[in-house]
């Protein structure tokens, strides 16, 4: 549950980002804020270790190639780590979060909380997770922009059943449609957590099929309505 930066963690992190500078900053369509191109990095949060001095000497040799990249640090959860002789913190790693240009949160579904499950319209979800998003603005201060992120519903049942996690519906209540929670995060947690500065929201995902997050278009077939599992709800847990 953390990353340890240790010298050869170190060394592989920045020869990866000198492979960016080389086969990809450049290219025309690559992502570029103000000029610079973005890197997102995934769970920044677990970060442990020497990745200050790490991310410090990253910015200062990539720059050597002509490039400022534009860091986006995945620091936004219901827990962060801190120090490894220390447990994990529900409050934001102000220290870790100032290291970046923006933060923003992969995904904040959480199993472990039993509030955020179900229906969106009968959960804490959402309310929490916009708490979530103002004490995370906060720490970021006027430096470190905040990035909102939003998926329409969650279910891994279909290849982690073993590990029996609740189902987040893509409806946000019983007689609503397809992509009502959806919709609904965007209005509660996107829209009033953009900056005018950097006016960009995240959405996860794009095709991750097996944590049902996706919003690719696709045609509807007979398999994809209807739980196969010999009770009908095991995939699902009845939410269809």
């Amino acid at each position: 549950d953390r990353i340890f930066f240790r010298p050869e963690t170190s060394r592989k992190m920045l020869s990866d980002f000198k492979t960016l500078a080389q086969k990809y900053f450049p290219h025309p369509s690559y992502l570029k804020i103000n000029g610079r191109p973005v890197v997102i990095i995934y769970l920044t949060r677990t970060f442990v270790g020497d990745y200050e001095k790490t991310l410090y000497l990253l910015r200062k040799e990539i720059r050597k190639s002509g490039f400022d990249p534009f860091l986006i640090g995945d620091e936004i959860f219901w827990y962060v780590m801190r120090s490894p002789h220390l447990p994990p913190s529900t409050r934001p790693e102000r220290k870790r979060i100032r290291l970046f240009d923006a933060i923003t949160a992969y995904n904040l579904y959480n199993w472990s909380k039993t509030a955020h499950m179900g229906f969106g319209a009968d959960s804490t979800f959402l309310s929490e997770s916009r708490d979530l998003f103002l004490s995370y603005r906060a720490a970021g201060g006027k430096k470190v922009t905040l990035i909102p992120a939003v998926f329409p519903g969650y279910n891994d049942r279909g290849v982690r059943l073993s590990e029996n996690h609740s189902v987040i519906p893509r409806q946000f209540s019983p007689s609503g449609e397809e992509g009502g929670f959806f919709r609904e995060a965007l209005k509660r947690l996107a829209l009033p957590f953009l900056d005018p500065s950097l006016p960009m929201v995240l959405i996860t995902s794009f095709n991750e099929w097996n944590e049902g997050t996706q919003i690719e278009p696709t045609q509807e077939g007979g398999a994809t309505r209807e739980d196969y599992s010999p009770s009908g709800k095991e995939y699902t847990q009845g939410f269809l």
